[in-house]
Protein backbone atom coordinates (compact mmCIF):
# COMPACT_ATOMS: atom_id res chain seq x y z
CA UNK A 1 0.00 0.00 0.00
CA UNK A 2 1.49 3.33 -1.08
CA UNK A 3 1.37 6.36 1.22
CA UNK A 4 0.26 9.53 -0.60
CA UNK A 5 2.88 12.26 -0.97
CA UNK A 6 0.72 14.79 0.89
CA UNK A 7 0.64 12.51 3.95
CA UNK A 8 4.44 12.08 3.86
CA UNK A 9 5.01 15.85 3.60
CA UNK A 10 2.53 16.49 6.41
CA UNK A 11 4.37 14.02 8.66
CA UNK A 12 7.73 15.63 7.87
CA UNK A 13 6.39 19.09 8.59
CA UNK A 14 4.91 17.90 11.89
CA UNK A 15 8.27 16.39 12.83
CA UNK A 16 9.94 19.74 12.15
CA UNK A 17 12.08 18.47 9.30
CA UNK A 18 10.46 20.80 6.79
CA UNK A 19 10.23 24.30 8.12
CA UNK A 20 9.08 27.64 6.91
CA UNK A 21 10.80 30.99 7.10
CA UNK A 22 10.58 32.17 10.69
CA UNK A 23 12.49 34.28 13.15
CA UNK A 24 15.18 32.78 15.33
CA UNK A 25 13.80 31.88 18.76
CA UNK A 26 15.15 33.89 21.71
CA UNK A 27 18.24 32.58 23.49
CA UNK A 28 17.50 29.80 25.91
CA UNK A 29 20.40 30.00 28.32
CA UNK A 30 21.78 26.91 29.98
CA UNK A 31 23.79 26.98 33.21
CA UNK A 32 27.29 25.52 32.90
CA UNK A 33 28.87 24.09 36.01
CA UNK A 34 32.44 23.11 36.75
CA UNK A 35 33.79 21.55 39.93
CA UNK A 36 37.32 22.75 40.64
CA UNK A 37 39.72 21.35 43.22
CA UNK A 38 42.81 22.71 44.89
CA UNK A 39 45.57 20.68 46.52
CA UNK A 40 48.61 22.33 48.09
CA UNK A 41 47.90 25.60 46.26
CA UNK A 42 47.51 24.04 42.80
CA UNK A 43 44.14 24.34 41.05
CA UNK A 44 42.70 21.61 38.82
CA UNK A 45 41.50 24.29 36.37
CA UNK A 46 44.09 26.76 35.08
CA UNK A 47 41.72 29.77 34.96
CA UNK A 48 40.72 29.35 38.62
CA UNK A 49 42.78 31.03 41.33
CA UNK A 50 43.95 29.00 44.31
CA UNK A 51 46.18 30.32 47.08
CA UNK A 52 47.35 28.34 50.08
CA UNK A 53 48.92 30.21 52.97
CA UNK A 54 50.29 28.82 56.24
CA UNK A 55 49.18 30.86 59.24
CA UNK A 56 51.81 30.53 62.00
CA UNK A 57 50.64 29.83 65.52
CA UNK A 58 49.63 32.95 67.37
CA UNK A 59 49.05 35.10 64.27
CA UNK A 60 45.38 34.31 63.67
CA UNK A 61 42.62 36.27 65.38
CA UNK A 62 42.13 35.43 69.06
CA UNK A 63 44.85 32.80 68.97
CA UNK A 64 46.72 31.29 71.84
CA UNK A 65 50.47 31.41 70.97
CA UNK A 66 50.66 27.71 71.86
CA UNK A 67 47.87 26.85 69.40
CA UNK A 68 48.74 24.73 66.37
CA UNK A 69 49.44 26.39 63.04
CA UNK A 70 46.67 26.77 60.51
CA UNK A 71 46.37 26.51 56.75
CA UNK A 72 44.22 28.98 54.83
CA UNK A 73 43.17 28.25 51.26
CA UNK A 74 41.27 30.61 48.99
CA UNK A 75 39.79 29.08 45.84
CA UNK A 76 38.14 31.44 43.33
CA UNK A 77 36.03 30.64 40.28
CA UNK A 78 37.48 31.59 36.88
CA UNK A 79 37.01 35.26 35.98
CA UNK A 80 33.84 36.27 34.21
CA UNK A 81 30.27 35.71 35.20
CA UNK A 82 31.06 32.76 37.45
CA UNK A 83 29.29 32.14 40.75
CA UNK A 84 30.51 29.74 43.44
CA UNK A 85 27.41 27.70 44.28
CA UNK A 86 28.87 25.09 46.66
CA UNK A 87 32.05 23.93 48.36
CA UNK A 88 33.50 20.88 50.05
CA UNK A 89 36.71 19.18 51.14
CA UNK A 90 38.39 15.77 51.35
CA UNK A 91 40.97 14.58 53.87
CA UNK A 92 44.28 13.59 52.20
CA UNK A 93 46.88 13.08 54.93
CA UNK A 94 47.64 13.39 58.63
CA UNK A 95 45.10 13.25 61.44
CA UNK A 96 41.57 14.12 60.40
CA UNK A 97 40.60 17.57 61.67
CA UNK A 98 37.35 19.32 60.87
CA UNK A 99 37.48 22.64 59.10
CA UNK A 100 37.54 25.73 61.27
CA UNK A 101 36.04 27.77 58.45
CA UNK A 102 34.48 27.19 55.04
CA UNK A 103 32.94 30.50 54.02
CA UNK A 104 31.83 32.02 50.72
CA UNK A 105 33.73 35.05 49.45
CA UNK A 106 31.39 37.84 48.35
CA UNK A 107 33.54 40.97 47.82
CA UNK A 108 30.71 42.83 46.05
CA UNK A 109 27.43 42.01 44.38
CA UNK A 110 24.90 39.31 45.19
CA UNK A 111 26.95 36.17 44.49
CA UNK A 112 29.98 34.39 45.93
CA UNK A 113 33.03 34.25 43.65
CA UNK A 114 34.84 31.58 45.67
CA UNK A 115 35.36 30.09 49.13
CA UNK A 116 37.88 30.35 51.95
CA UNK A 117 38.89 27.25 53.94
CA UNK A 118 40.87 27.19 57.20
CA UNK A 119 42.04 24.11 59.13
CA UNK A 120 44.62 23.08 61.74
CA UNK A 121 47.72 21.54 60.21
CA UNK A 122 49.33 20.02 63.32
CA UNK A 123 50.51 16.49 62.57
CA UNK A 124 50.61 17.06 58.81
CA UNK A 125 46.88 17.36 58.17
CA UNK A 126 46.34 18.08 54.48
CA UNK A 127 43.05 18.58 52.66
CA UNK A 128 41.85 18.89 49.08
CA UNK A 129 39.20 21.58 48.74
CA UNK A 130 36.51 21.89 46.08
CA UNK A 131 34.15 24.53 44.76
CA UNK A 132 31.47 24.25 42.13
CA UNK A 133 31.25 27.27 39.85
CA UNK A 134 28.33 28.11 37.63
CA UNK A 135 28.13 30.42 34.61
CA UNK A 136 25.15 31.15 32.42
CA UNK A 137 26.02 31.05 28.74
CA UNK A 138 23.88 30.92 25.61
CA UNK A 139 22.89 27.38 24.65
CA UNK A 140 24.35 27.86 21.16
CA UNK A 141 27.79 28.67 22.60
CA UNK A 142 27.72 25.58 24.79
CA UNK A 143 27.52 23.23 21.83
Amino acid sequence: MAIPLAVKLGALAAAGIIGSASTTPPCVCQPETETISCTDGVSSFAAAVCTQTPVPAGLHAGADPAAPALTEVTLLCPPGHETAISAGFRHLAGPFRPLLEMSPLVPSGPHAIGYRFIWRTKGGTDLKVYITCQAVTPAAAAT
